[in-house]
């Protein structure tokens, strides 16, 4: 009713992330495709990138690998210009696809970036990153780098207090099994 475009797209997008975690896939891809266009629409760069790497990862978990690496990399160019923080986090789901596709030493390039870009900056993404990077490792056949990146993830998570339910929760439970596999 007020017109405030910006806000609408911001709404949409946590809307979309709110669909996502309860899986309800179909309503977060709408959102999603509404706070992109509307963040388009109102020249909003830095969500655009947001929303295009919250994409990706939705894709990624999908398993809809070409639309995860397509909006992925969108999200990190846009990132790298307007929100570097951003950009790191979204190198890490990229890092996976590639390292699924044996793309390893790209794959870790992504995540060293990633790293530079978080490292001081934002503990809990850095710490979901180290856990993309022990999957990564993982796949790559080094347990002992798969282990120290596990392993420092989850001191981050005991000093942030981040408990089993929350995103980092999820993320070292899901790293875990990858390495118990």
């Amino acid at each position: 009713e007020l017109g405030d475009r910006y806000n609408e797209g911001i709404v949409l997008g946590n809307l979309a992330v709110l669909h996502s975690e309860q899986g309800r896939i179909a309503e977060a891809l709408t959102h999603y495709e509404q706070a992109l266009a509307i963040a388009r629409e109102v020249g909003d760069r830095r969500n655009v990138g947001v929303v295009l790497g919250n994409l990706g990862d939705l894709h990624y978990a999908t398993s809809d690998l070409g639309a995860a690496e397509q909006h992925l990399q969108q999200a990190i160019e846009i990132g790298d210009e307007v929100w570097p923080a951003a950009a790191g986090a979204f190198r890490g789901t990229l890092a996976l696809i590639l390292a699924e596709n044996d793309a390893l030493d790209d794959a870790r390039a992504l995540l060293e970036r990633g790293d530079s870009q978080l490292r001081g900056v934002y503990a809990l993404e850095l710490a979901k990153l180290l856990c993309k990077r022990a999957r990564v490792e993982q796949l790559a056949g080094d347990t002992g780098a798969a282990s120290a990146a596990l392993a420092e993830a989850e001191s981050i998570a005991e000093d942030a207090n981040a408990g089993p339910d929350s995103e980092l929760g999820q993320e070292l439970t899901k790293t875990r099994a990858a390495l118990t596999d």
